[in-house]
């Protein structure tokens, strides 16, 4: 979507849901000056492993509030209830 969109994927990780590393690749991303957004999907539903949500608010100087409620919203359309059961959130932070 962000290539369709014109945008540059400047790099592209897979982390495991650990929130040492998260906050760590977090933090590296942060510190880039070349990069306008920061995006992670995964990690954000309720299971006792699913800690992106946690590790990555920390970050934020302010949060979207209502942001989870829309993607919710928009998803269920396309995938039914079950985005219903994610914590998504998005936030400012500066690096």
């Amino acid at each position: 979507m962000i290539r369709r969109s014109n945008g540059v994927v400047a790099e592209r990780q897979l982390i495991a849901d650990d929130a040492r590393v998260l906050k760590y690749t977090v933090s590296r991303a942060l510190e880039r000056a070349d990069l306008d957004v920061v995006l992670l999907t995964g990690g954000t539903g309720v299971s006792t492993t699913d800690v992106t949500i946690e590790s990555v608010r920390p970050f934020f100087e302010k949060e979207i509030e209502g942001f989870g409620e829309v993607f919710a919203r928009s998803a269920s359309r396309r995938l039914g209830q079950l985005p219903a059961l994610s914590r998504a959130t998005a936030g400012r932070c500066e690096g």
